[in-house]
């Protein structure tokens, strides 16, 4: 086993600068000393050496004081070596010993050797740690360690145990698992935030698909009510109209009564203001002196109420000091009878310690001579007791060595079959591995398979979103062009028509003379009436010219009315009157040849084209028959002839601007095909997208498995090529140990023929000394507890009459302070009095000027109350004239009111008339609908329940039917995402439970082997039970671990409610139960029986005693039954400010120079 054989410290922490050299053999070492002697500075050397970088760890506040130092001067640096027995080559390293030296510098460097190697701490750390040898590990316990486990708590506990059964690999997977779960649940959110959205607006479609049904049917039946609505309230506002005629003649007539009935009162009134203002000014000044007599009493009452308050504070006072001086007076009698009492206990206690001090003197005197017999006793008895243990020395160091040997040899059975048990679990764990990895690669292969498939149709899709995006752009760059071209055409077409047919601009103001007198006389304009045959509209165009913006009415009445209108308006008219008679040629009559929308359009047109004929340029004109040829000659049949214009030229560009229209409407139509291909695209593009992006989380999630699978199996063949290595090794250790329990037993077949004979002490002569010293004991005994009582007694008397003393001068000061507060009282109180005579003087003389002040405002009054009734009595008057002189206005207003209400009726009914004629003129088709024939109040009722609901509908969609359609197949794609984002979650979530389960076996396992090794070693050290538990059982994975004792005698419980003590000695087992688990071969224990009382030492000095036969044990104590045991004692202590080590071994010493050399 790997053992320390040499410590060499040099200038390291308490350690001058010189070899401080210790060699410690195989088996128990005990280190003692002093407190301060540097003790536990050996064990800081050796975890020092080992890579220990934290100062905390190494008792200091930085690294740099660990370099000696003495006043002021400190050495260049600070060198530890230990010396490893690595004869069976624990540590990798091929060579029987190994020399870790680290050297510490004043600038905080640090330089590490391996047998004389510079090597890095890295390197030193990983090649010891194949020994399980770490500068933190739990092979090196100090005594902070043990009261810092004692205190732990269950949260803690559990971590330490985690810890040391490695879970952290466990815990990065989780936290891998949990972070892919966290993007699948984002994922999922995401999907269902829009898919959501989609199906709220999927619920808004059909809303609107209803909406739009509702209102096609809503607009056709208010249209029908509305109509018959409007004919009946026209008819209403007529009737109206004469009864609001004859209310407003009446309102006239009455309004001249009123008015000459106000001018008289208005004189009445300003005679009564003049004789009501001479009243207000004698009863404005009477008031003022009123108010002047009422500041005066109020100002009296006050002044009374002020010297009241006085009487009565002075009054208060002068009881108040009385009641004091009373008071004062019956405590200072108090205060003399209690120093008289006070007196006569002092003189008592005085006369009682003078006899206690006697009686102690003589008792003091005979404890002396006791004492001094029972230590000549003593020096007897030791001397006695030396002779008796060397003999007995000797026999006991052969037969320690015997039961070392039979220990060592039981540790060694009990170590092969522990070997062969774990060379078995090995086995069995190598079985499980290799199949655990035969599965991840079938897992493996599928998961790369499923990610080569996934690529590919991702491919397939980029392929594919590229092709639809590039004809998306070529769609969007031709409806850009066809729609420059479209606006070009529509330019075209808008000059063309302006150049044919240029609008007049008297046009608005027709349409303003025509909405005010036409009524329903007016057929309309001539050019709305009619359509010129194909190829003909540039004839009809110049043969009309003006005539085209020509009014058509009904009467010649109307015509003239109207042409008279537009003559007072400055607006040129031309009106056709349909009225008049034509005749038709027949024929090729150009007006028959148009075509009309009625038979009155026609006859305007036969009006206004003169009734003409259409000829060919060859035919000749009659006499008596108007005619246009097709050339554009024109023939009155009277004479006149007349060219018409290029005929040709404008039918030309007619035929052009016709030409464009039926462009215009092939680009419209192209445009609109392109844009429903374009919509379809996008559509394309987005669902690729959307697809490409699934295909692509897959890809992910895959990607992801196969990392984890890839990661999980090289952890798995790590662990195996390990587990392969540790059962070379178990099988070798196991061939060792066979050789070394043959070794052993052949050893102590040999020490027990070479046991010594015991030899025969008399033990009479001691056994005589002990009963003369016992009784000795017994005497020294009873004197010691007869003085410690007189003592007691003669502090208690002294300590009692310093009290009284010190109350009796409290006292006689205090009788002092209460005659000098009477005086002062008694002073005060006669000031008192004389105030109180003075204020009784000065409320007599207030209270006489307050009886004068209210006779004279009694006298006031009377003159005051006449005036006020006068006052009242022209008020009286003056308000009852201008209630009638307002009630009189109010009437006129209301009759002003009433008469603008009715002008304002009048003009309202006219607009409302007007406004409800152009209503009825706007429903221009007749429509019936399906609730004309109901009740006219139902109707009513109806007709306002379909206008409210057609307003509150507000705003149809017109495409909802087709936007529903469209959406849906968006919902149904969108659930199936979720669907499989859902299916990827809990496959996730298995993973998870996967970990957790091997987290919560591993530490279940860990935990098991701990309490056993914990309650094993408890037995040893106490004889009691201990085991470990979870906090919270049904929560394995979060519980923290209790340490559960039961000591001998008590019932089981928790080590946080125990003494400290038996805290100790619950730590110290738990931290040597976790040596099974990272075993190593050497043990370092910083007293940690400091908190033990002798029993536990002794049971733990045994156990380290036992343990040492295969496990070396290095401890530091202070206790003799540790020392008793050990194999080895190294004693540190301080001489001239530095540490000194001395070496003893068992029957034997050797002097300071054998472990300090310069």
């Amino acid at each position: 086993m790997v053992s320390i054989k040499k410590i060499t410290i040099y200038g390291f922490k308490s350690f001058g600068p010189r070899r401080n050299v210790v060699e410690i053999p195989r088996g128990f070492t005990v280190i003692t000393g002093p407190n301060g002697g540097g003790k536990s500075n050996v064990i800081d050397a050796v975890k020092f050496a080992l890579g220990e970088l934290s100062p905390h760890a190494l008792r200091v506040s930085r690294l740099s004081e660990l370099i000696y130092e003495s006043n002021g001067s400190r050495p260049s640096y600070a060198r530890v070596s230990v010396v490893f027995d690595n004869s069976d080559r624990g540590i990798p390293i091929d060579a029987d010993e190994v020399t870790v030296t680290r050297r510490l510098m004043q600038s905080g460097e640090s330089v590490y050797q391996i047998n004389g190697k510079s090597v890095s701490r890295m390197e030193l750390l990983t090649i010891l740690s194949a020994a399980n040898i770490k500068p933190s590990g739990y092979n090196i316990i100090s005594q902070g360690a043990v009261l810092g486990i004692a205190e732990t708590s269950p949260e803690d506990l559990r971590k330490l145990i985690d810890e040391i059964a490695g879970t952290a690999e466990y815990d990065r997977r989780k936290a891998e698992a949990l972070e892919q779960l966290d993007q699948a649940e984002r994922n999922i959110a995401v999907a269902r935030a829009g898919t959501s959205e989609v199906k709220q607006r999927v619920r808004q479609l059909e809303l609107e698909k209803t909406q739009l049904i509702r209102r096609s049917i809503l607009e056709r039946e208010l249209l029908s009510l509305r109509r018959e609505k409007l004919m009946k309230n026209i008819a209403e506002l007529d009737s109206e109209m004469g009864r609001i005629m004859g209310e407003e003649e009446r309102i006239l007539s009455l309004k001249a009564e009123l008015e000459s009935e106000l001018s008289r009162l208005t004189m009445h009134r300003t005679m009564l203001l003049e004789q009501f203002s001479m009243l207000e000014a004698s009863l404005a000044d009477a008031e003022n002196r009123g108010r002047e007599l009422s500041a005066k009493i109020e100002s009296s009452r006050a002044e009374l109420e002020r010297i009241k308050s006085s009487i009565r504070s002075e009054g208060t006072r002068v009881s108040t000091t009385r009641r004091h001086i009373l008071e004062l007076e019956t405590r200072a009698r108090n205060g003399l009878l209690r120093i008289e009492e006070l007196r006569t206990i002092l003189a008592q206690l005085s006369q009682r310690m003078n006899e206690t001090s006697a009686r102690l003197s003589i008792v003091e005197d005979e404890y002396q001579k006791l004492q001094k017999q029972r230590n000549e006793l003593s020096e007897r008895l030791r001397v006695l007791d030396d002779m008796i243990a060397r003999h007995r020395r000797e026999e006991e160091k052969v037969k320690q060595r015997i039961l070392e040997r039979e220990r060592e040899l039981e540790a060694k059975r009990g170590r092969l079959a522990s070997l062969t048990e774990k060379l078995q679990e090995k086995k069995t764990r190598l079985s499980e591995i290799t199949e655990e990895i035969k599965n991840l690669e079938d897992s493996l292969r599928e998961y790369q398979e499923s990610l080569s498939k996934r690529v590919e149709e991702k491919e397939r899709i980029e392929t594919r979103l590229e092709v639809a995006s590039r004809e998306l752009e070529t769609l969007k760059l031709d409806l850009k062009r066809l729609e420059g071209l479209l606006a070009e055409v529509e330019k075209l077409i808008v000059e063309g028509k302006s150049r044919l047919s240029p609008e007049s601009s008297s046009r608005k103001a027709v349409a303003g003379i025509i909405s005010s007198n036409m009524g329903e006389e007016v057929v309309g304009l001539l050019s709305d009436l009619f359509r010129p045959p194909p190829g003909l509209e540039a004839l009809y165009a110049l043969a009309l010219r003006d005539r085209l913006d020509s009014l058509v009415v009904r009467h010649s009445s109307v015509a003239a009315a109207l042409a008279m209108a537009a003559a007072e308006k400055g607006v040129e008219l031309s009106v056709i009157s349909i009225e008049e008679p034509y005749e038709c040629p027949g024929e090729g009559c150009l007006a028959c040849m148009a075509e009309t929308n009625s038979a009155e359009a026609v006859k305007a047109l036969h009006i206004a084209m003169n009734s003409a004929r259409l000829i060919l340029d060859h035919e000749g004109f009659r006499r008596g028959e108007p005619a246009i040829s097709v050339g554009g000659a024109y023939w009155n049949g009277n004479g006149y002839l007349a060219s018409l214009g290029e005929v040709g030229s404008i039918q030309r560009t007619i035929k052009a601007i016709n030409d464009l229209i039926k462009i215009e409407d092939a680009l419209k139509t192209e445009i609109k095909e392109r844009e429903a291909r374009s919509k379809n695209l996008e559509r394309e593009i987005d669902s690729l997208r959307s697809e490409k992006i699934r295909t692509e989380t897959d890809i992910n999630l895959l990607l992801e498995k196969c990392k984890i699978s890839e990661k999980t199996l090289s952890t798995l063949r790590e662990e195996k090529e390990k587990l392969e290595n540790l059962a070379k090794q178990i099988e070798i250790e196991i061939d060792r140990t066979n050789k070394e329990t043959e070794d052993t037993r052949r050893e102590v077949e040999v020490l027990s023929s070479s046991l010594p004979r015991e030899e025969q002490v008399d033990a009479s002569q001691r056994s005589i000394l002990i009963d003369q010293l016992e009784a000795l004991d017994r005497s020294l005994s009873s004197s010691a507890a007869s003085r410690s009582e007189l003592i007691s007694e003669v502090k208690t008397i002294k300590q009692r009459i310093g009290e009284l003393t010190s109350e009796i001068q409290s006292l006689e000061y205090s009788v002092k302070e209460f005659t000098e507060r009477r005086n002062t009282l008694e002073e005060a109180g006669r000031e008192y009095k004389n105030s109180l005579r003075r204020y009784a003087e000065k409320f007599r003389e207030e209270l006489d000027k307050q009886i004068k002040l209210l006779e004279e405002i009694k006298s006031h009054s009377g003159l005051l109350a006449g005036l006020k009734e006068q006052v009242a009595s022209v008020r009286s008057q003056l308000d009852e004239t201008n209630s009638r002189i307002e009630s009189l206005r109010a009437r006129l207003g209301e009759l002003d009111n009433q008469h603008q209400g009715v002008r304002l009726s009048k003009m309202e009914l006219t607009m409302r008339r007007n406004t409800l004629e152009e209503k009825l003129r706007e429903i221009s088709v007749q429509v019936e609908g399906d609730l004309t024939s109901l009740d006219p109040d139902v109707k009513e009722e109806v007709y306002s329940m379909l206008e409210s609901e057609m307003n509150s509908m507000g705003p149809v969609n017109q495409l909802a039917a087709m936007q529903y359609v469209e959406l849906v197949e968006n919902y149904k794609s969108r659930s199936l995402r979720i669907a499989e984002l859902e299916k990827e979650r809990r496959e996730i979530l298995k993973v998870i439970e996967m970990i957790d389960s091997e987290k919560q076996e591993l530490f279940l396992s860990t935990m098991k082997k701990i309490s056993e090794g914990f309650g094993y070693f408890f037995n040893r050290l106490t004889g009691g039970e201990a085991w470990l538990e979870l906090s919270d059982p049904e929560k394995p994975n979060e519980s923290g671990v209790e340490m559960i004792v039961k000591f001998v005698g008590k019932s089981p419980r928790s080590s946080r409610s125990v003494s400290g003590g038996e805290k100790s000695v619950a730590a110290v087992a738990l931290l040597m139960s976790f040596q099974g688990m990272t075993p190593a071969d050497f043990l370092i224990f910083d007293e940690v029986d400091a908190h033990m009382d002798a029993s536990y030492t002794r049971n733990l000095s045994e156990l380290f005693s036992e343990m040492s036969s295969k496990t070396q044990i290095i401890a530091i104590s202070l206790k003799d039954v540790m020392a008793e045991r050990a194999d080895l004692l190294v004693g540190v202590y301080n001489q001239s400010g530095e540490s000194r080590i001395v070496v003893t071994k068992i029957g034997e010493k050797t002097s300071e120079g054998q472990g300090n050399s310069n």
